[in-house]
């Protein structure tokens, strides 16, 4: 006799959108990395021009060549700030999705905790029927050797 669980279709539901959110979370860790791989390149390339200025100010360079570089660094580091506040969106989505995960696995746990206990119960359904239908049959061997 084949057990089939009748609420399986929301077991496989669970596990597939716990995967989906795994996955997600996946994503939302590469995005993460990428945004704040992207903050390190703005930040050095900043202190690269900062490094520049200074060994500029030495040598005999001009007011206007400090100015652009000036303004270079102040688009850098506006350039940092937006970074930033992209990496901390990151961030948030990464906890969202974490989140997300969580909830997910409890849901799945719960269904698959449900799941075996409908099967425990099957199979001490099927303990019984078998020992009443062996009670039966001795009773039948009892009745017929004896009659």
């Amino acid at each position: 006799m084949l057990y089939r669980y009748p609420l399986q279709k929301i077991v496989d539901l669970k596990n597939n959108e716990k995967k989906q959110a795994e996955w997600m979370l996946a994503a939302a860790v590469g995005q993460l990395q990428t945004e704040e791989q992207g903050l390190q390149g703005i930040l050095a390339e900043k202190q690269r021009v900062q490094e520049t200025m200074k060994q500029s100010s030495s040598a005999s360079v001009s007011i206007q060549s400090l100015q652009l570089l000036q303004e270079y660094v102040d688009h850098l580091a506006r350039k940092a700030e937006e970074q930033t506040a992209q990496v901390n969106k990151a961030q948030q989505r990464l906890e969202h999705s974490q989140d997300q995960l969580k909830g997910c696995m409890l849901d799945e746990k719960k269904w698959s905790m449900s799941k075996e206990k409908a099967y425990q119960h099957y199979i001490r359904d099927l303990g019984r029927k078998e020992q009443n239908e062996l009670d039966e049959i001795a009773v039948v061997r009892f009745a017929g050797s004896h009659g």
